[in-house]
């Protein structure tokens, strides 16, 4: 769903999506992928979605 969202370019959506996908699967390293590559590395999403909320963070330590 979330790379459904992604190319329809409603990016706050496919991050939303990534987001609750890794906190019910935190292992899940396509997801964290997803939103490294897609949302939170990528400077053609707008710079306040690239921000890793301190509720998220936690999940993502790599």
């Amino acid at each position: 769903m979330g790379t459904a969202y992604y190319n329809l370019k409603k990016y706050k959506e496919a991050k939303e999506v990534w987001e609750k996908g890794l906190v019910f699967m935190p292992t899940d390293l396509m997801v964290k992928k997803n939103l490294f590559e897609f949302i939170y590395d990528n400077p053609d999403v707008p710079q306040d979605l690239r921000q890793v909320s301190p509720f998220i963070e936690k999940f993502l330590r790599r």
